[in-house]
């Protein structure tokens, strides 16, 4: 039986199982959806040029949702805050 191009393709970039695992370039530019794919499976893919890792293809860390006023009891104004700038204050600021 003589395998169809699509049959020679899977079967030359087999999907290892959730990991670590190399892949060249080439084979990152060619298989760029298949190796996302293990990366959104919990895996981790490190891009290598010659043998050397120059690359890591891994998850997004989600960004944490900050609340607002979360740092209010961090956050302490002195009276002096609210008073009116010097002269000489205005002057560095390039208000004058």
């Amino acid at each position: 039986m003589v395998a169809t191009s699509a049959e020679r393709r899977k079967a030359a970039v087999p999907v290892p199982s959730c990991g670590l695992r190399e892949a060249t370039v080439h084979e990152a530019k060619t298989h760029l959806s298949r190796l996302l794919a293990e990366v959104e499976a919990g895996g981790t893919v490190i891009i290598t040029r010659r043998g050397k890792p120059v690359a890591r293809l891994g998850p997004v860390e989600p960004t944490r949702h900050r609340a607002k006023g979360s740092m209010k009891h961090l956050i302490k104004f002195d009276e002096r805050f609210f008073e009116p700038l010097s002269k000489e204050e205005l002057a560095l600021w390039g208000e004058i």
